[in-house]
């Protein structure tokens, strides 16, 4: 036995207005929590200022860095003069990694962040030698090879002619994130 039940346009109109207040709600709460997320890894991938500032900040209260007096792991680092700490200016990079990404997109790819930092950083990875440009080659036996390119990906290997190093290209990559400056598909 099926039971149907009419509703009336008034009705049917008042259960809309509750579905697409409810869509709403949780696209906020879901965006909230994303914000919480980039948050912790802004947090997380902040060397240089002082924990008890930060932690304070995110519940809207001020600290005087000084009288931390280097007990948190970032200002003992910057006391201790064995640690070299150097100021880089990752813009012209930042905007590269962007190009990238961009590129990627438009070209209709998906990439996730670790194949993005591999064709960035210029890793000679498994997945950039199959997932790189190519090109049909013939071979010594006369048979046709493929061949990959990973040099021909857009911007290959310039975030570690920039930066020298693959960990700062991942922490480039994740604070464009946390800053919006790309958006991760999640």
């Amino acid at each position: 036995h099926k039971c149907l039940i009419q509703r009336s346009h008034q009705e049917q109109m008042e259960r809309a207005r509750n579905d697409d207040h409810h869509r709403r709600k949780l696209e906020t709460q879901r965006q909230h929590h994303i914000d919480n997320l980039h948050n912790i890894v802004a947090y997380c991938e902040n060397i240089v200022d002082c924990r008890r500032v930060q932690l304070l900040e995110h519940f809207q209260q001020s600290y005087d860095a000084s009288l931390c007096r280097g007990t948190c792991d970032n200002c003992k680092a910057r006391a201790d003069p064995q640690i070299a700490m150097e100021e880089m200016d990752v813009t012209e990079c930042a905007s590269k990694l962007c190009e990238l990404v961009d590129e990627q997109t438009n070209q209709g790819f998906k990439r996730n962040m670790s194949q993005l930092i591999d064709i960035f950083s210029g890793a000679k990875s498994k997945w950039v030698r199959d997932n790189a440009p190519f090109s049909w080659e013939r071979a010594n036996d006369g048979k046709r090879v493929k061949v990959p390119h990973p040099e021909r990906f857009h911007n290959y290997g310039v975030g570690k002619e920039m930066l020298g190093d693959r960990n700062l290209v991942a922490r480039l990559l994740r604070k464009l994130v946390v800053v919006g400056a790309l958006e991760e598909d999640v």
